[in-house]
């Protein structure tokens, strides 16, 4: 039977579309993994692990590397980053700042 939630239900790699709280689908190739050094000097200041989850384009959290299951982070609903995308995904915890622009690592409009 096909679940009625998947918007892919032929693509075997992907079991259901991630989406935010605000109900909008996770954007294409989030999240992922950076590297802090490369974020914005507020984020770099605020992340205090090496490695961060980008969970939209602006917006992280820390990386823990014992959870290795990225929907996990989004299933939060915490990121740190860009005020503005917070509030159109609806993240309900973290800093935000104005102005933080995605990293070089992350994919490109």
């Amino acid at each position: 039977m096909i679940d009625l939630l998947d918007d892919f239900p032929q693509d075997p790699s992907r079991s259901k579309q991630l989406r935010y709280a605000s109900g909008a689908p996770v954007v294409e190739g989030y999240p992922l993994v950076v590297d802090t050094a490369q974020l914005d000097e507020r984020l770099v200041n605020w992340i205090k692990t090496p490695q961060a989850v980008a969970l939209a384009p602006g917006v992280y959290v820390g990386y823990n590397p014992a959870v290795t299951d990225l929907a996990t982070y989004l299933e939060s609903n915490v990121g740190d980053g860009d005020c503005a995308v917070r509030d159109l995904y609806e993240f309900g915890g973290g800093a935000c700042w104005d102005g933080v622009l995605a990293s070089p690592a992350e994919p490109q409009p």
